[in-house]
This record gives C-alpha cells, structure tokens and sequence, in this order.
C-alpha cells in the first residue's frame, strides 16, 4: 500500500465510518487536504504577507524619498556652482576690459610725459588748451558746433534791433 492510501484509511478506521472492505475516494480526499492547507495558508499569510509588504513598500517609499533628495541637492550644488562660475566669468570679462582701458590711457600719459620735454609739444599745448599767443599774433576763435547754434539765434535777435 502507498503511504496516502494508508494515511487515507487511518483517518477512515479513526472517524469509523468506512471499514477496510469499503471504497476510499483519493482525489476527493487530496482536494480536502489542499483546500484545508490553503486556508491554514490564507490564514497565517495575510497577516504576516500584509505587515512584510507594508514595511517593505514603507522602506522602498523611503529610499525613493532619500535618493530624489540626494538627486535635487547635488542637482542644486551644480547648479549654483555654475551659476557662480558664470557670474564669475562675466566679472572678469569685465575687469579685464577696465584693465584694458586703463593700460591705454597709461600708455597715452606716458607719451604725453616723454613730450612734456619738447618745446613744440609745450607750445602747442599752450595754444589749444590755454589759448595763449605770442606778441603780436592775432588770434581767431571758431566757434564749435554749440557756440554756432547759439550764435545763429542771435544775429535774428540783432536784426530786429536798429543799430
């Protein structure tokens, strides 16, 4: 006899409801047995299976959380290091055209002190920017572009007074 066969009449002696002679039902008894350790099965598991899935779907919640913050906070430390490297970038740009400006003008201050030891320069300086003459000389101021507009305002004025 196989072992189901004798584990099938043990509970039949047991219950004494079938004798030896009588006949034994086996998938019957195979689908009472299944459905009986399922439900022992559904039993025990939801419970456990629920609270196991709960904290696992609470730690992965939590993981995902921890892992898009790290993911923003370095996103905005590289941002802003790059924002600063830009700001940076376009205050040396600009420093360096001040630089410029000032070297040129340096260069033109220095020309202008090599000359200050010539005569001629010395001269001419004095003629343009203090209007100096010599003795004798007869000077004549033409008027700039402004002191003309001005100027044509008043001959108008001067007409209509009789001289």
């Amino acid at each position: 006899m196989s072992r189901r066969t004798a584990e099938a009449m043990k509970k039949s002696s047991r219950s004494g409801s079938l004798g030896y002679d009588e006949v034994i039902d086996f998938d019957q008894i195979r689908k009472e047995r299944r459905e009986k350790r399922k439900e022992k099965l559904e039993k025990k598991k939801p419970a456990e299976k629920d609270a196991l899935t709960r904290r696992k779907a609470a730690k992965r919640r939590r993981f995902m959380i921890l892992c898009t913050a790290g993911i923003l906070f370095v996103s905005a430390v590289v941002v802003s290091a790059g924002i600063n490297l830009w700001n940076l970038h376009q205050e040396k740009q600009e420093t360096q055209a001040a630089l410029d400006a000032l070297m040129q003008k340096q260069a033109e201050l220095k020309n202008e002190l090599s000359q200050l030891d010539n005569e001629e320069y010395i001269e001419q300086e004095a003629r343009s920017e203090l209007h100096m003459i010599f003795p004798g000389e007869i000077m004549y101021v033409i008027p700039t572009e402004s002191i003309a507009a001005n100027e044509e305002v008043l001959p108008e004025e001067s007409d209509a007074k009789p001289e």
